[in-house]
């Protein structure tokens, strides 16, 4: 189950730094405009989005970890941090696309 969680979390990560990336460049490309201020916004929260979702499947894959049991109980006790965690994803994604 933990290496579940740091699939996610690395993915998460991957994305985030995409989006840092290109927030870089448009922050030094000196553009101006409503369009840019639009992408500068949407890049700035994806990757606000994508540090938090890293960071919350992380602290859940080393929870995972030392967890003795890995049945239904542990399943049941990420479920709603792991629904929420992945509507966030979804969200960053979307705003990274836009």
């Amino acid at each position: 189950m933990s290496d579940y969680y740091n699939i996610l979390a690395s993915t998460s990560a991957v994305f985030g730094g995409f989006s840092l990336a290109f927030l870089g460049v448009m922050l030094s490309g000196g553009v101006s405009g409503r369009a840019s201020d639009w992408t500068i916004r949407t890049s700035t929260l994806s990757a606000t989005i994508f540090t938090v979702t890293g960071l919350g499947w992380s602290l859940a894959a080393s929870a995972a970890a030392v967890s003795p049991d890995s049945g239904p109980a542990m399943v049941t006790t990420f479920k709603p941090s792991h629904r929420l965690l992945s509507q966030l994803f979804i969200l960053g994604v979307g705003l990274f696309i836009a």
